[in-house]
């Protein structure tokens, strides 16, 4: 006997339409659960698009609030960087090195401060993209913000050339990496945008 009440559930993740006895979608394999209250399928768990873009949010802050925070002391500390650069380093190191790269104390303070100010914008346009991504909204900015973030972080080291500092080039280059691969999976749940359909 059919009970059919005349209902058409489809699944939230893919659109097939399904029957109140399915525990799965027979189409795409999420789990279901029936709710007789409201006859309404839910999926039990997020699509893996959603969570991906979860987590993107989340390291788009963590990485957005660490650059801001490295550029803290370089941007405004530079001296005392500087002095503790020395400190640990010893006045013969120092001076060796000082002498090795062919700068003077008042460049090292500057390039210092330069690699600051593209830690802050990287940290700035990786918190806009984080933003946008907690709206769910405006895909295209949400990933050239986070796309530009990684690519800031690259001029600092570039455009001081004389001051090829291993440290900094190091972080520089593993905080590119990351946030490379943080677009890509950001790109990769491009989905979950409400303005996607439209590009």
């Amino acid at each position: 006997m059919d009970d059919d009440d005349g209902t058409h559930i489809f699944c939230s993740n893919c659109g097939k339409e399904l029957s109140k006895y399915y525990k799965y979608c027979p189409e795409c394999g999420i789990r279901i659960v029936y709710d007789t209250n409201i006859h309404d399928f839910r999926p039990l768990f997020h699509t893996s698009s959603e969570i991906r873009l979860n987590w993107v949010t989340v390291l788009l802050g963590m990485y957005g609030v660490f650059s801001i925070l490295l550029s803290v002391p370089e941007l405004f500390f530079s001296d005392n960087v500087a002095d503790v650069i020395k400190f640990l380093a010893g006045q013969e190191r120092w001076d060796e090195i000082i002498k090795t790269l062919g700068i003077t104390r008042l460049d090292f303070v500057l390039s210092l401060q330069n690699v600051g100010a593209c830690h802050l914008i990287t940290g700035v346009f990786s918190l806009m993209s984080m933003y946008l991504c907690l709206h769910r909204s405006h895909f295209v900015w949400a990933f050239s913000f986070a796309l530009a973030s990684s690519f800031t972080i690259l001029i600092g080291p570039l455009f001081v050339p004389r001051l090829e500092n291993a440290i900094i080039m190091f972080i520089s280059v593993t905080q590119f990496l990351i946030g490379v691969a943080i677009s890509v999976i950001l790109y990769t749940s491009r989905d979950q945008f409400s303005d996607y359909e439209l590009l």
